[in-house]
């Protein structure tokens, strides 16, 4: 090597300062060792464990330092930073200003150097463990799931979204939010957001269908929708009878009617609960609690409280017959035969099926708009008091000596032994008991001599009549 240097030192002074280098290099790296005739030359520099590489200030006094530490229970590599922000970067750029104060942060920057804040940083703080950025949103891109698997001893472990300010946990596939759940404590509210990223529908569905098209259409206003556990992808059928699209319940909200509304697709919609459970219709004194029942998408009936006028009422419509009709289990979905009625009629049926051997066992009440009408279908109307004191009564309050149109016919038999109670006196009791009879006399001039009379003495004319 000494001749070496020579021969450069005649060259020049810049080969001899060449040579200095080469050489001095090579003494402090070569260790020169004789392994049975076999001379080896390590080229890397290298710690033993426990012995520290030491970056920065001084050796004594370091920076930084980085070691293979085997004092622990398992070695460990261990990366110490004393000084300046304490962040372990990364990063494609040298000599920037990070901008960012002591964290103790592992912390891989952009590569954009002129943007220090473009960072994703993970660290604890001494109470939790943070995962961040500095600038962004953070992404979380696998190449299959995210799993959170809690492997500590904590019995029911927490997934928790925290937020200043009305933290929110979204949900999107692509383009538009499908859903959005946040909590706004200054508004006393938690709320589930839809949208049409989505149809603006929430479905909740058996985990094996989560995946599946359960042919909701999209709609303006959010829907929930329940369904069962019957794949939903199968045709159209009656309810209970296989797979169908339409086996769900729905609550939604009709912005353009101005309703909310609970309905199913292709089932029975059941209110009710547990022990004396009840469902109940409010509102004030001016809206009227009112219930609607819709037969093909048209309003066919009104159940409705009104307080203001001290009534309840039942209200029909000529879509469905304009008449209600009430019959034993069974008849219910059945075809009763009964035409349009120009007038609000109310029908009582038998226990028989009113579409079979029933359909003309009947009795129905409706006013015609000039007398009230009772009509029944086939057999005669009994009208048969049950007790030792009952009597069938028709009060007729009038002023004194008023003659009136008789509350019915009495020219034939059809109405023989009708009773009536007649108030002949105007002070609401009915003191006179009349009948419908064949008379001797005709007294009501009647030419086939039947009429009403006292029933005290089957002879005397009927007061006010």
């Amino acid at each position: 090597m000494a001749a070496f240097r020579k021969r450069m030192r005649a060259r020049g002074p810049l080969l001899f300062l060449l040579a200095c280098l080469i050489s001095t290099a090579g003494a402090a790296w070569a260790q020169v060792s004789q392994l049975g005739g076999t001379v080896t030359r390590p080229t890397l520099p290298h710690a033993h464990d426990d012995r520290p590489i030491t970056l920065g200030n001084t050796r004594a006094v370091p920076d930084a330092s980085m070691l293979w530490e085997t004092v622990d229970a398992s070695d460990h590599f261990l990366n110490a930073i004393v000084t300046g922000s304490s962040d372990f970067v990364i990063s494609q750029d040298g000599g920037v200003d990070w901008g960012v104060a002591g964290a103790n942060r592992l912390r891989i920057q952009s590569t954009d150097s002129g943007s220090p804040l473009e960072w994703i940083g993970l660290q604890h703080d001494g109470t939790s463990g943070i995962f961040g950025t500095g600038a962004g949103d953070l992404i979380l891109d696998p190449a299959s799931n995210v799993v959170y698997l809690a492997d500590q001893a904590a019995a029911s472990p927490v997934v928790e979204v925290q937020g200043s300010t009305g933290p929110q946990l979204r949900l999107r596939e692509a383009g538009a939010v499908a859903l959005t759940l946040q909590h706004r404590s200054d508004f006393d509210q938690v709320t589930f957001g839809l949208g049409s990223g989505g149809g603006s529908q929430l479905l909740v569905t058996d985990l094996a269908n989560v995946t599946k098209d359960h042919s909701i259409a999209a709609d303006a206003d959010p829907g929930f929708y329940v369904f069962g556990a019957d794949d939903p992808t199968g045709p159209d059928t009656i309810p209970g009878n296989g797979d169908d699209p339409r086996d769900y319940g729905r609550l939604s909200y009709s912005t353009a009617n101005q309703q909310f509304n609970i309905g199913s697709g292709n089932s029975v919609l059941s209110l009710g609960g547990d022990n004396q459970a009840r469902v109940e219709f409010t509102g004030s004194t001016t809206t009227r609690p009112q219930l609607y029942i819709y037969g093909g998408n048209a309003e066919t009936m009104m159940i409705g409280s009104q307080t203001v006028h001290a009534q309840n009422t039942i209200s029909v419509d000529d879509v469905a017959g304009n008449q209600l009709v009430f019959v034993a289990t069974g008849s219910q979905s059945q075809d009763c035969g009964h035409a349009l009625d120009t007038d609000p009629t109310f029908y009582i049926h038998s226990d028989q099926t009113c579409s079979a051997a029933g359909a003309n066992e009947w009795l129905a009440f409706h006013h015609n708009q000039t007398n009230a009408v009772a009509e029944w279908g086939e057999g005669y109307l009994d009208l048969t008091p049950v007790g030792m004191n009952a009597a069938i009564g028709v009060g007729l309050p009038k002023m004194a000596n008023t003659v009136v149109a008789e509350p019915a016919t009495c020219t034939d038999d059809t109405n023989a032994g009708l009773t009536l109670y007649v108030d002949d006196t105007n002070d609401g009791n009915p003191g006179v008991v009349c009948v419908c009879i064949a008379t001797a006399d005709d007294l009501g001039g009647n030419p086939n001599a039947w009429d009403w009379v006292r029933m005290d003495d089957h002879a005397t004319a009927c007061p006010h009549f």
